[in-house]
């Protein structure tokens, strides 16, 4: 992402969101998938949404639940 900016629903800047981001789903499995990440840190948590990054195998990536309405 190229401009730092608020993502409001999100509560994270663009600028803190790897390019290379997996969408898990369930919030609860970003703890799982985020164990294969070197050392992954909190990008933002709020309400259902969360996204942790880090580095895997030298690449910055992150992980992101995904929000689905019924």
């Amino acid at each position: 992402m190229s401009e730092d900016e608020l993502l409001p629903i999100l509560k994270a800047n663009t600028a803190d969101i790897p390019s290379l981001l997996p969408v898990v789903g369930d919030p609860q499995r970003v703890d799982i998938a985020a164990k294969k990440l070197d050392g992954p840190g909190l990008v933002s948590h709020n309400r259902e949404f969360r996204i942790m990054k880090d580095s895997f195998k030298g690449a910055e990536v992150g992980i992101a639940t995904e929000y689905r309405s019924n």
